[in-house]
């Protein structure tokens, strides 16, 4: 039984990255359109240290919303400094 408990973590934690990594991706694309190539380049350090896929579409909200790119970058860099001290 231990192999099956392990084979089902290990897909589990497979389909959580996967998820991340489509609205990292998702959120590149709408800074890109929205704000600018420059403005998802700038984004790009602090998207790679996102894994949270529930912090991830609250930042893909804000960038569909947000007045400007100031904002969805502020939060980005916020909510990467706060991942990482967990």
């Amino acid at each position: 039984m231990l192999p099956d408990t392990l084979e089902r973590q290990a897909i589990q934690k497979g389909i959580a990255e996967g998820r991340a990594e489509g609205l990292r991706n998702a959120l590149s694309l709408v800074l890109s359109r929205r704000f600018g190539e420059e403005t998802a380049e700038e984004a790009q350090p602090a998207l790679e240290r996102l894994t949270n896929a529930d912090t991830l579409r609250q930042l893909l909200d804000l960038a569909l919303t947000a007045p400007d790119s100031q904002t969805v970058i502020d939060a980005l860099q916020q909510a990467a400094s706060e991942q990482s001290e967990d």
